[in-house]
């Protein structure tokens, strides 16, 4: 019940969703987009009345089709891991430091026309994915994640775009291990609501030598009680940085606009 609640929160407030490699601006029709990125998120988790600091470190590729401008679907695949403190009502329990796993999921965006002089859009995004992370004393933390949001998107000049939005973030998570048994430890972010800025840089290229777009870009996020553990890393905020190139057009007639800028 709790994951259906969770995933129909994440299908009414992003309809769609997207991964930090996924450009925020619309590319379409019949366009593809691959990017590489990492993400470093440091967040507040709770586990019954427990609570800790923990980290998700996520990398990998991203792929996404455009079948019309304003809409795109894509898959990403990758590695992640998941890492926490010991609760501090109890110390002496072990820290989970786990390596990194496989992981993937699902992601979209819509976008909607130009406006405000062909500069500025809006746009809701979101994600839906899966890791299974384990540390040494073989403790099995499962993960469904899920990321939706809305925000604004500017261009600050003709290669250089400014994003500003807020989402939601929540992590619907299980441990097993050989005396716990699945589903009896259920845990969760306790801050999943955060604000996003981002950049996205398009640089100049020779159609005549290079028909698609390479682009670049980072986002930050962060949430109230925003800082740095000195173990873990940033705490509840997050870093990622992805590099990547969309395609020209992949049938149909060629056309774009002569001031097409992303």
């Amino acid at each position: 019940m709790k994951q259906i609640i969770f995933l129909a929160g994440f299908i009414l407030s992003s309809a769609l969703a997207f991964p930090p490699a996924g450009p925020l601006t619309d590319y379409g029709p019949a366009k593809m987009a691959g990017a590489i990125f990492f993400d470093h998120s440091g967040q507040d988790i709770f586990e019954g009345a427990e609570e800790t600091e923990s980290i998700l470190n996520t990398g990998g590729f991203h792929l996404s089709y455009a079948p019309f401008k304003m809409v795109q679907l894509g898959l990403y695949v990758g590695g992640a891991e998941f890492d926490h403190h010991a609760p501090a009502n109890k110390p002496d329990t072990a820290y989970f430091d786990s390596e990194f796993k496989i992981t993937g999921g699902a992601t979209g965006k819509l976008v909607s026309p130009h406006f405000l002089y062909d500069k500025a859009r809006v746009f809701v995004y979101g994600m839906a994915g899966y890791l299974e992370a384990k540390d040494t004393y073989q403790n099995v933390r499962q993960l469904n994640v899920y990321q939706s949001g809305i925000g604004f998107q500017f261009q600050i000049m003709k290669s250089l775009n400014a994003a500003l939005g807020f989402e939601a973030f929540f992590i619907d998570g299980n441990q097993a291990n050989t005396s716990v048994g699945l589903g009896e430890n259920p845990f969760g972010i306790n801050t999943p609501y955060r604000g996003m800025i981002s950049l996205e840089y398009y640089p100049k290229t020779y159609r005549d030598l290079w028909e698609n777009q390479p682009f670049f870009s980072i986002t930050v996020r962060g949430a109230p009680g925003i800082g740095l553990d000195n173990n873990l890393g940033l705490k509840n905020a997050s870093i990622a940085v992805s590099v990547g190139m969309i395609t020209n057009f992949l049938y149909g007639k060629y056309k774009e606009r002569e001031d097409e800028t992303f």
